[in-house]
């Protein structure tokens, strides 16, 4: 999987709008947004509970009686293994949202900003989709990447 070399605040500047662009995109469809902001850079929004911690998804999102948490990623290109396309998020912040949605009964859902590589547009999935996990090793067995939790794109949906 090749990457685009950027600096930590052009990377972080990336998500950020994307972030905007799923709120926006929410707020047009009659959505009320809960942003869960990052206010420093090096510790994530937690959930607390008496005896654990979970990192938080980018925003909560209302309308009528519906609630969900929403994780924003913003993405220029797609994984191909095995003659498949997938995208995903890294696999530890995908065990804090499976926690997140298993103790509040809440969905969590995944929306992807896909730009460059196509398909692209602003797509979602629930995190309870099956999917598969990458341990982030090619197949020397070489760590390339954190191990991240994969789905297949015929599981998107237009947003």
């Amino acid at each position: 999987m090749e990457q685009k070399q950027e600096n930590f605040e052009q990377q972080l500047q990336f998500g950020i709008d994307g972030e905007k662009i799923v709120a926006e995109n929410f707020m047009q469809q009659g959505f009320f947004i809960l942003p869960v902001y990052q206010f420093d850079v090096n510790t994530a929004p937690v959930l607390f509970s008496t005896n654990k911690q979970y990192i938080l998804p980018d925003m909560v999102v209302f309308r009528n009686l519906e609630c969900a948490f929403i994780e924003a990623k913003r993405k220029r290109q797609y994984v191909k293994w095995k003659g498949k396309i997938e995208t995903g998020i890294c696999q530890r912040l995908y065990d804090h949202y499976m926690q997140i949605h298993k103790n509040t009964g809440l969905d969590v859902f995944i929306v992807f900003v896909q730009e460059e590589e196509e398909p692209t547009g602003i797509f979602y999935l629930n995190l309870c989709t099956p999917g598969r996990k990458w341990d982030g090793r090619n197949h020397k067995g070489e760590i390339k990447e954190k191990p991240l939790y994969l789905w297949e794109t015929q599981y998107l949906k237009q947003l």
